[in-house]
């Protein structure tokens, strides 16, 4: 999380966008593959940035349960109409109009992060209510605190 804030920090600072990163705990294990973790987190933050609107924040948390490390990165920018959701993240898919179009890209971020999270064990999810944001959730199968242990020690 702390290498895709650094990542986009002139993107979020050329919008006025706070981005703020809390965990539960100081460190969290999950079986995950770290680049391609890492180009999912900053596809999903780039696009949290590129639709909040300037002065806002987005917000990342990560916690565990039993089984999953959890990630949700949160913006309060203009959401996402549900007649659009199940679309989202199918290759080439964006909601804004060809001609009405605000930001660059062609469609291709949701569908990268999806695949790899899948390659990966892990889930990605998308809510959103229109006008008021939109949450995405990650799940990676955590590693139990017993694994974490003996890894260290070899």
């Amino acid at each position: 999380a702390n290498d895709a804030i650094e990542n986009l920090h002139s993107a979020a600072e050329q919008k006025n966008i706070a981005v703020t990163f809390a965990a539960d705990a100081q460190t969290l294990w999950c079986l995950a593959a770290p680049l391609g973790l890492r180009q999912v987190m900053i596809r999903i933050l780039d696009n949290a940035i590129k639709f909040s609107e300037p002065g806002g924040t987005v917000e990342i948390g990560a916690t565990c349960d039993h089984e999953n490390l959890i990630i949700k990165i949160c913006d309060h920018g203009i959401g996402i109409e549900c007649a659009y959701l199940e679309r989202l993240g199918k290759p080439f898919v964006q909601v804004e109009g060809f001609l009405s179009r605000h930001n660059e890209g062609v469609g291709l971020g949701l569908a990268i992060s999806k695949g790899l999270m899948k390659l990966m064990d892990g889930t990605l999810e998308l809510s959103s209510e229109f006008g008021a944001g939109a949450t995405m959730t990650l799940r990676l199968p955590s590693l139990p605190a017993s694994q974490t242990v003996l890894q260290r020690a070899a």
